[in-house]
């Protein structure tokens, strides 16, 4: 239908978002999503509470990229990381239809709820001894070690402070891609100079650096510990347990990123 769909123009599959969540698609949504790659006619897409995540994010930024037709997409409560963020936003890059992506704000809140609580589970040497062995038999559970390791150092608290403050630099430099991707593409439908619009153009104020991916949470936490703030010596346990928290690998098509523009993007 996605593919074949010649009349319809909006179209809203947004899940339950009631107590009880039970009105959802399944895995096999993300597969029927590619059909939106063919289509002609489809201008206003929901698709709120579905918990797409990076799989969902991915799908949806392969469909940008060819997609001609959309105008508005509305994927807000989808449990959409930060790197689902960017990945998405390396498909608007290649779009010139899509006047309306949303923030999402909900989305990041709860992301950096999440990371976070992770962050500080592994505040080991914190917590009282009675506590610290409870904890530590979890997090050895969940990596795959025995629970009769040694006791295991954790990352201090200016450590967290600085890794939750560079996700939030993260998730900005990727709303300001936002807000100039989407101008661009006004402006194109508004017939403002759409021939001086160019992604490799160096003197075009629309060519934003194009991230690949967002860093892991692995990798900021590397970052802080090494340059911003002081930390104690990390072991194997903390390094599986934060190798838990990645996403699954997933491909993304890589483009030749441009130079910066004039806002820095």
């Amino acid at each position: 239908m996605f593919a074949e769909n010649k009349a319809l123009e909006e179209l809203d599959i947004s899940g339950e978002h009631a107590h009880l969540e039970v009105a959802k698609f399944g895995i096999g949504l993300n597969i029927a999503l590619t059909g939106l790659k063919e289509n002609k006619a489809l201008k206003v897409l929901r698709i709120e509470y579905q918990k797409l995540g990076l799989q969902g994010a991915n799908t949806l930024s392969s469909v940008l990229e060819q997609n001609t037709s959309l105008t508005q997409i509305y994927c807000e409560h989808n449990d959409i990381n930060l790197q689902g963020f960017t990945v998405l936003l390396n498909g608007l890059q290649k779009n010139r239809s899509v006047l309306y992506l949303p923030t999402l704000d909900t989305d990041r809140e709860t992301s950096l709820r999440i990371v976070k609580k992770e962050i500080e589970s592994m505040k080991l040497d914190l917590e009282p001894e009675s506590n610290k062995h409870s904890v530590r038999r979890t997090l050895n559970s969940i990596a795959g070690h025995k629970t009769s390791s040694p006791s295991q150092p954790a990352y201090t608290p200016q450590d967290t402070q600085a890794a939750m403050q560079e996700m939030q630099d993260k998730w900005h430099r990727q709303l300001e891609r936002l807000a100039q991707y989407l101008i661009r593409n006004i402006n194109i439908a508004r017939g403002v100079h759409p021939d001086d619009i160019s992604d490799t153009d160096d003197n075009s104020e629309y060519n934003i650096t194009r991230p690949g991916t967002a860093s892991s949470l692995a990798a900021i936490l590397h970052l802080v510990t090494v340059d911003s703030t002081p930390s104690i010596e990390k072991t194997d346990l903390v390094t599986d347990a934060m190798a838990k928290l990645a996403p699954p690998t997933m491909k993304v098509h890589e483009y030749g990123g441009g130079a910066t523009g004039s806002n820095g993007g």
